[in-house]
């Protein structure tokens, strides 16, 4: 045992070191997070809320919820699986007529009051619905990404009940991003040609704006990233290892190939399709090289076991999450993505060149260090390879090129056309795979001055320079901190007593929704709601309210006030918060 950690320890010592060491980083930002941005408040939601994927202020309960509740959940075991078999014959016997046909929810024509408690119980668990897998994949089945993350989360938040907090979704993230460097050493030893350069590569990303970016957003995009760049080691890993061991271990006997198949290449691919759909960005272009590759070498029993095995992987994760389809072809995000393709080459452009400057901030700390890390190389390799040493020593191994740089740009190009918005999140898969690229490039560099210690020199030069260049951009922190909103929280937390009124536009509420948890009740109202407010809805503020108004101007601001306050009542108002993350105002209301 002593010897084998003593062998591991000089093999892998200083990868676990930069590997420990770029976790204790990130974790300096995840302590300094304040606060959640909508869509990460969301991700809580869809993993906890039971049955109830969305906050509706005129139907705090949703159908399924409140029907889950009435007839299907008993007091044990036997009395649900009871409910459950009496719903499924009157169902098979009514049909249209059944109980479950004609079931409605509480839905009111203008919002309701909504408590701390149902709040609470929206986006924290508690002994009543931990551990429900079931509720978190009907939950994200009415929205537009499918269940892994989302069941992790849940898994997480059920062994902490009654709080979240921004641990529970960063833990997931920091797991994520410990097992991706950790590969992309390996990938590393397989393609490098300085083996020392594998270090420097996790270097680069593991203290990158990047990895910091994809850790501390509490979403999908950190288990995309490792299940991209595990997707992209298999490939690399199996490829080489043809000579002692079959591209997908294909065996033969009685002359015929008998296919025993990648289970790790399938699982990740199903584990990739599972947690977001962009991951189809980068597999689908890998799977097209490999086959491509295999064709040309004449590996045609790998060839096939390959497809099969991607074949399967398609249709596990087709079948056990079926509502894939509709969220691709039909649902509203999806018909928003493909409609992309109707805008002209100007407005493409424009985006190629926004998320550009995205991906050259992330992985190199900006658009000038990115070109030169890029562009130095390349000139170099066409400078040698027109001099006379150049082609004696010119040597250009395109395959792992081929299996990184080809579906790492079909993504990027795929994303920056279909993406929604300009954000970094829908290329963050691919930050790792640009990373790779950069010290690929260099690594040839190396390999063609044949000067191993001038090569380390000019690899370390490259690392220091992005290292740096991204630091200085990190010293105000991070915009996924949200730095200010804990001020806010606080607030809210002295101000407990009182309702809230909480004027919004659009889902723009579920920022605050860490502070609805605080007030005894919340009213969520647009502008264009005030005038269906009766006395049953106003009588709650009678006694005093703190008003909170999104996103205004401060004139605007003024007017909003003014028009909660002829609705909800209201002599005098008080300022007692303005700003922070979201730029909130908030004011307390008196009689």
């Amino acid at each position: 045992m002593a010897e084998t950690f003593k062998t591991i320890t000089k093999k892998y010592g200083v990868r676990i070191i930069v590997v420990l060491l770029s976790m204790l980083f990130l974790c300096t930002f995840i302590s300094r997070k304040e606060g959640f941005h909508m869509d990460e408040i969301l991700a809580f939601q869809l993993a906890n809320a039971e049955y109830n994927p969305w906050i509706v202020p005129t139907q705090p309960v949703g159908r399924l919820a409140k029907f889950m509740d009435e007839h299907i959940d008993g007091e044990g075991l036997s009395e649900t699986i009871s409910n459950i078999s009496f719903i499924l014959k009157d169902t098979l016997s009514n049909r249209g007529g059944s109980i479950l046909a004609n079931y409605k929810a509480d839905v009111y024509e203008s919002p309701v009051w909504i408590s701390k408690e149902m709040f609470q119980a929206y986006v924290q668990c508690d002994s009543g619905d931990d551990f429900n897998l079931l509720s978190v994949y009907f939950n994200v089945k009415d929205d537009n990404h499918p269940p892994l993350h989302f069941m992790l989360l849940h898994i997480i938040t059920s062994l902490f009940k009654g709080e979240i907090s921004v641990w529970h979704g960063c833990i997931i993230n920091l797991a994520a991003m410990a097992g991706t460097l950790w590969l992309l050493g390996l990938i590393g030893d397989i393609i490098f040609k300085n083996k020392k350069n594998s270090v420097s590569l996790m270097s680069l990303y593991g203290f990158s704006m990047a990895i910091v970016a994809t850790t501390i957003w509490i979403r999908m995009y950190a288990l995309l990233t490792l299940w991209t760049v595990w997707g992209l080691y298999l490939h690399l890993h199996k490829y080489k290892k043809v000579e002692q061991d079959s591209f997908l271990r294909v065996n033969s006997q009685n002359g015929k190939s008998k296919w025993i198949g990648s289970l790790g290449l399938l699982i990740v691919t199903v584990l990739s399709f599972w947690t977001q759909y962009f991951g189809l960005f980068f597999i689908l272009p890998l799977a097209f090289v490999t086959v491509v590759l295999l064709e040309k070498e004449k590996r045609l029993q790998e060839l096939w076991a390959y497809i099969r095995t991607m074949a399967t992987a398609a249709v596990i994760g087709v079948c056990i999450y079926p509502f894939a389809i509709g969220d691709v072809f039909f649902s509203s995000r999806g018909t928003e993505a493909l409609s992309q393709w109707q805008n002209g080459l100007t407005e493409y452009i424009g985006r190629l060149v926004a998320f550009g400057k995205i991906l050259a901030d992330n992985v190199a700390g900006g658009v000038v260090p990115f070109i030169l890390v890029m562009a130095i190389p390349i000139i170099l390799a066409m400078v040698m390879k027109l001099g006379k040493k150049g082609k004696e020593n010119y040597r250009f191994n395109g395959t792992p090129f081929m299996l990184c740089g080809i579906p790492t740009i079909i993504y990027f190009l795929l994303a920056a056309k279909m993406s929604p918005y300009f954000v970094d999140r829908y290329i963050m898969a691919i930050f790792p795979m640009m990373a790779l690229l950069i010290m690929l490039l260099w690594d040839q560099v190396g390999a063609w001055i044949e000067k191993e210690k001038i090569a380390s020199l000019l690899t370390v030069g490259v690392l220091m320079l992005c290292v740096v260049c991204q630091y200085i951009q990190l010293q105000d922190g991070h915009a996924y901190l949200y730095k200010g909103y804990e001020t806010q929280l606080q607030t809210a937390k002295e101000y407990a007593q009182y309702p809230l009124v909480c004027l919004y536009d659009g889902y723009g509420f579920y920022e605050n929704v860490m502070e609805m948890e605080q007030y005894e009740q919340t009213m969520l109202v647009k502008a264009s709601e005030l005038a269906s407010m009766n006395e049953e809805r106003i009588q709650v503020a009678r006694s005093g309210y703190v008003a909170l108004i999104k996103y205004p101007g401060d004139e605007a601001g003024k007017a909003q006030l003014a028009q909660v306050m002829d609705v909800f009542g209201g002599s005098s108002a008080k300022l007692i918060y303005k700003g922070g993350a979201f730029g909130d105002v908030i004011y307390l209301v008196t009689p």
